[in-house]
């Protein structure tokens, strides 16, 4: 189908401006590159050489003959956070013109420059392996409850303790 063979020219087009780009590659994909099942394999190499720096949810409807979602995938084979990739959720970065949204740039940089965890969040890398994604609202998810699928979790480590009044 054309869908398929979009999608394996997209995380073939992020493979090889990795690999052959000296320092720093950014592209714009759309967001199935994070998580399609062609895509895990590709992504996973360029996680176990520590290349992927950042990783930037994107608001839809961008782009005019299209509303999917896209992303900023950063690849820095510099990066000064070893072990570590940064996840951003910019879907509420834009201005309404129309029908399209205008990306704002202004208050992205705004949200990579934070510290505050609720913005922008950095997982370690073996993490974001062992997740198969790198999907910004997975690793939202994740942050947030501190476990992935497939983790052994006992019911008394999740519930709150809740202290009955009469």
């Amino acid at each position: 189908s054309i869908e398929s063979k979009f999608r394996n020219l997209e995380i073939d087009a992020l493979i090889r401006s990795s690999k052959d780009v000296l320092c720093k590659s950014i592209g714009i994909y759309s967001s199935s590159i994070c998580y399609s099942q062609y895509s895990k394999s590709k992504i996973k190499e360029l996680l176990e050489q520590d290349w992927i720096e950042k990783v930037i949810l994107l608001p839809e409807n961008l782009f005019s003959q299209s509303s999917i979602e896209t992303v900023i995938v950063v690849v820095n084979k510099e990066k000064s956070r070893k072990g570590e990739v940064c996840f951003v959720d910019a879907t509420k970065c834009y201005t309404k013109k129309g029908r399209l949204n205008i990306l704002d740039t202004n208050k992205i940089l705004s949200k990579l420059n934070t510290e505050d965890d609720d913005v922008k969040w950095v997982q370690s890398l073996d993490i974001v392996v062992k997740a198969e994604t790198i999907y910004p609202k997975y690793h939202t998810i994740f942050h947030e409850s501190n476990y992935i699928e497939g983790d052994n979790v006992e019911l008394k480590d999740i519930v709150e303790k809740v202290r009955i009044t009469n």
